[in-house]
C-alpha cells in the first residue's frame, strides 16, 4: 500500500511491465513490474527523498521507460 505522497509520485511514473499504464493504476504481477516498483518507490519516500530524487532513483533502477 502506498502512502499518499508515494501515490502522488506514482501518478507521474509509468510501469515498466509493458502494459502502458501509469504506475499508480497498474496491477501487473510481472517482474519487474508494479509491485516491485511500488515497493521501491515507497522505500524512497520513507527515506525522505524529494520528488526529483525519487524520479532519478526510479530512472536509474528501471530505465527511461518510467518517464511518461
Amino acid at each position: 500500500m502506498l502512502s499518499p505522497q508515494a501515490k502522488l509520485l506514482a501518478e507521474r511514473l509509468m510501469c515498466v511491465c509493458g502494459c502502458g499504464d501509469i504506475l499508480a493504476t497498474c496491477t501487473c504481477t510481472e517482474t519487474p513490474g508494479s509491485r516491485d516498483m511500488k515497493k521501491y518507490l515507497q522505500q524512497l519516500v520513507d527515506e525522505g527523498k524529494d520528488p526529483v530524487q525519487v524520479e532519478a532513483a526510479m530512472v536509474a533502477r528501471y530505465g527511461e521507460a518510467v518517464r511518461p
